[in-house]
């Protein structure tokens, strides 16, 4: 009892499938292990199924036993070719799996360059990020954008610029060559010790510093159109002689000018100082007279108390400990220590609040943590103080730093810069928190405004990160870490312009034909294997054979592919397009990928006659020349030369290429190559303007893609056919009379697998129906009862026979077949090894 089973390829078209029949009393599930070796009921079905119309879900598919006379349809649901043939066509329908895999496949390779692309744009080459993106592929020798891992990031160093890139060549291995290793046109080389990079290949721990993984605040820098937010000071007021002694104490405990009060405290006393406009909070500026170098009385002191009338308390800040020294006592004099009261005097005391906070901000992404973050500060001025002559002389400016965990208790900071000179000048300050926290940031400045020209200390607050968790190695990717120093203009150029020519390293063919050899290689077949392995295609699922053929092909013509994937594509995209540089498509034959060659032949292996084909059934569509159509063919490709997209036109002899078709193959980047490429394409517009159309039987499975076979036209002027009657050394017997002409003669025979056994030159035997063939015929053509007879083709010349290529075989139920192809003509290949012109 039998169960028939349809493979439905196109859910369009229903009518359109495969008839299978096999045995009833088993369940799906084990009818598609026994036949579909590739099935694995764990991995989400590439096909529904419905029993008797209805739909059965795949964890069904174990417990529901076929019955005879159930109708089971397979239907293959939308995929890439390649998974559908592998999953299940390829066992199940060899026919179907021909037809679909094996369709005209389109010249989508001569598209526009994908949306995006880094490198084939020219306007658009640069290096950048790609969060989500596509990690590039490259494959052959080729100019490199690389992207960026991590952001960039800038340190200052005693004024000096670095920036630090940590960078991703791509998905493989590569050959870095140095010696092209540019940004923008400027070889690196020529930066000297300025540059220092460092590759790192796939897996290779990655110890250079450029690999952190740094967080850029927004919120700080290039505010208002200017470098950073400008920390300002205030300008401080108060009573009492700006020059000479103005306050003074000893050990006697005199109070005297501007002192109106003191406290004793234990051993000790504390001095207050009557000024006005001060706040609890604010600073005092206090600075010893000359000769004096008693810490008590030089730095930054802060109000902890106003006591009105009787006087400010101050507190000490010491700015290079960083510590509060006091928070009630000023000036912690020992009693009874003496103090000469020249060693005492305060010649200068400036009081204020400092410029206001700026921030805060924060230094991390929300929900992040850090244990430090870096603030970048330049002075556009320098920082210094002209004499009268005009000379710098020595400025200190003090700032605060504060910092907290999102809402907690502030950390206060101070930091100094101490300078002499009128050159722009910047800094890079690393806030060490000691844990990890989400931090906020602000910033003040403490040094007073002097609103004085002399005075060269503006100072502003440019940029604010931290580092957050990063990759120290990359599995399948080549990585390149650089530290740049150098001006603003190096840097901004460095920051996207950064190129090298790259050669990938991959698995190549040795002189036996085995993939043993792992080597830089610009080689089609190699590029072919990488991809077909990245799509996960086992050695068994490769034609390797054929593969090594076409690469000894390839390799003595020159041709290479060079090119890098940068955008979202399918594996059999991808296949097609590194296929297509050396004049040859994939198909698929019971889920193997076997690479077919467009190019010259000899050995016809099919034939199609009058005997083989359904009666009615052949048409042939000629296209006529039009005015409209192209006159040449304008092929852009990629040039490694200039590492810019470049031109060139194709016509042959008599065109004037005035509207070419243009086209884009993507991997070719020699001008020779694209010239070639060109002319194929324009000769193949040229000469194979003449299409057929036939149906056979199941004689038509017999033939593949692009198959070189014989259509004899049932025509006058073309060749005769029909069937052998006998076979005796070289003497051949035909069915009906032979017109013979004056010239050469050829006669091939189908033998029973449905190859052609000739052509042989012949000549007229001892009447019109029968044929001498020179040479030895070949033993598979046989007369007898048991098979059936052998058919002939018979003509003069080239007139024996029509030579096509198979272009589409195309199921038709389960008995018919409908063939489509393209007259063969020899000039489509005549500029194959043509040189472009000057």
């Amino acid at each position: 009892m039998l169960v028939e089973l349809r493979v439905i390829p196109n859910k369009l078209r229903p009518d359109e499938f495969e008839k299978n029949l096999i045995a009833a009393g088993q369940t799906l599930h084990q009818w598609l292990l026994e036949a579909v070796p590739s099935y694995d009921s764990s991995r989400s079905a590439v096909f529904s199924v419905e029993i008797n119309g209805k739909k059965i879900e795949g964890d069904s598919w174990r417990g529901i036993v076929l019955l005879a006379a159930d109708v089971v349809e397979i239907f293959v649901e939308p995929r890439e070719p390649a998974t559908i043939v592998m999953a299940v066509i390829a066992v199940v329908s060899a026919a179907v799996a021909i037809h679909y895999a094996n369709q005209a496949i389109p010249d989508n390779y001569n598209t526009t360059s994908p949306s995006g692309s880094s490198v084939y744009s020219a306007n658009a080459q640069g290096n950048r990020p790609r969060l989500m993106g596509i990690v590039p592929f490259g494959l052959g020798t080729h100019v490199y954008y690389p992207d960026y891992l991590n952001a960039p990031r800038r340190e200052y160093v005693d004024s000096v610029e670095y920036l630090y890139l940590m960078l991703s060549l791509g998905v493989g291995e590569y050959d870095f060559l140095h010696d092209t290793f540019k940004i923008g046109d400027t070889l690196v080389s020529h930066y000297g010790e300025d540059i220092e990079y460092e590759i790192f290949s796939p897996g290779e721990l990655i110890t250079h510093e450029a690999n952190r993984n740094t967080y850029v605040s927004a919120d700080v820098g290039g505010s208002n159109g200017s470098g950073g937010f400008e920390l300002l000071g205030s300008d401080y007021s108060f009573r009492g002689r700006e020059d000479g002694i103005i306050g003074c104490y000893n050990s006697a405990n005199d109070p005297v000018s501007n002192v109106v009060g003191e406290r004793r405290t234990g051993e000790f006393f504390t001095s207050f100082w009557s000024f006005d406009g001060l706040n609890v909070g604010d600073y005092v500026e206090i600075h010893n007279d000359e000769g004096d170098n008693r810490p008590y009385f030089d730095g930054y002191f802060q109000v902890v108390e106003d006591l009105s009338d009787a006087g400010t308390r101050l507190a000490r800040v010491d700015p290079y400990t960083l510590a509060v020294i006091a928070t009630e006592d000023i000036f912690n004099i020992p009693d009874g220590v003496a103090v000469p009261v020249a060693k005492s005097r305060v010649r200068r005391i400036i009081l204020g609040a400092g410029g206001d906070y700026v921030g805060p901000y924060a230094a991390t992404p929300a929900s992040k943590k850090a244990s430090s973050a870096f603030l970048d500060f330049k002075m556009p001025q320098g920082l210094c103080v002209l004499d009268d002559q005009g000379v710098p002389q020595s400025r200190t400016l003090d700032i605060v730093i504060s910092w907290r965990d999102q809402d907690g208790e502030w950390v206060r900071e101070s930091r100094q810069f101490t300078d002499a000179t009128v050159d722009a000048r910047a800094y890079t300050v690393t806030l060490d928190f000691g844990a990890e926290i989400t931090p906020e940031i602000q910033c003040h400045r403490l040094t007073h405004d002097e609103n004085d020209l002399k005075y060269k200390d503006q100072i502003q607050w440019t940029g604010l990160r931290s580092d957050l968790a990063v990759i120290d190695r990359y599995a399948d990717m080549t990585t390149l870490a650089m530290k740049i120093r150098g001006s603003n203009a190096l840097a901004s150029s460095a920051e996207n312009k950064i190129n090298v020519l790259c050669q990938r390293r991959l698995q190549t063919f040795d002189d036996s034909g085995a993939l043993t050899v792992f080597e830089g290689s610009n080689d089609i077949a190699p590029a072919l294997y990488a991809v077909c392995r990245s799509a996960g295609y086992t050695d068994a699922q490769i034609d390797l054979e054929e593969l090594y053929r076409l690469h000894q092909t390839w390799q003595a013509r020159g041709d290479e592919f060079n090119a890098i994937f940068d955008n979202e594509s399918t594996a059999w995209d991808a296949i097609k397009r590194v296929l297509a540089v050396g004049f040859a498509e994939p198909t698929l034959d019971f889920g193997q990928i076997i690479p077919v060659r467009d190019e010259p032949r000899e050995n016809i292996q099919f034939g199609y006659q009058a005997d083989n084909i359904l009666k009615n059934s052949w048409k042939m569509d000629i296209t006529l020349f039009d005015e409209s159509e192209p006159d040449g063919v304008e092929v852009e490709y990629f040039s490694n030369e200039s590492r810019k997209p470049e031109t060139i036109l194709c016509t042959l002899p008599g065109e004037a290429g005035a509207k070419p078709l243009k086209v884009r193959p993507f991997g070719i980047t020699d001008r020779d190559k694209a010239y070639q490429y060109g002319m194929r394409k324009r000769s193949e517009q040229r000469y194979r303007r003449k299409r057929h159309t036939w149906m056979t039987e199941m004689d038509g499975l017999n033939s593949r893609y692009l198959s070189f076979d014989a259509l004899a036209i049932d025509m006058p002027g073309y060749s005769q056919t029909g069937r052998v009657d006998a076979v005796a050394g070289s003497v051949v017997d035909v069915n009906q009379a032979l017109e013979f002409g004056l010239g050469v003669h050829y006669i091939s025979l189908r033998k029973p697998d449905g190859t052609l056994a000739g052509p042989y030159e012949c000549q007229r035997g001892a009447n019109d129906a029968q044929v001498v063939v020179e040479g030895v015929i070949d033993s598979a053509i046989e007369v007898n009862a048991q098979q059936e007879p052998p058919y002939f083709m018979f003509g003069e010349a080239d007139a024996w026979c029509e030579k096509v290529l198979i272009k589409e075989i195309n199921p038709r139920g389960t008995e018919k077949v409908q063939l489509k192809a393209v007259s063969y003509d020899e000039r489509v290949f005549a500029y194959d090894d043509a040189l472009a012109p000057v």
